[in-house]
């Protein structure tokens, strides 16, 4: 499951968009206080997250596709 406001990729194309990152924990209160270094490397651990969940999808789907194809008509 990709995280609220994590990344979006249509059902067709390669496009894969990211937004809506903010330095926020899940209990809402804000990672690293006052520590803009911190708060990147918590930005960007979280994209890859997102990222990498939207890669699990896309490879479940096509190993889907592909048992479908294989199995014929």
């Amino acid at each position: 499951m990709l995280p609220v406001a994590g990344a979006a990729r249509r059902r067709r194309g390669r496009l894969v968009t990211v937004a809506g990152q903010v330095a926020c924990n899940p209990d809402a209160g804000i990672h690293a206080p006052g520590d803009p270094d911190g708060q990147a490397v918590y930005v960007f651990a979280s994209m890859r997250e997102a990222l990498l969940g939207v890669v699990e999808i896309a490879r479940r789907c096509l190993g889907t596709i592909r048992r479908a194809r294989r199995s014929g008509p």
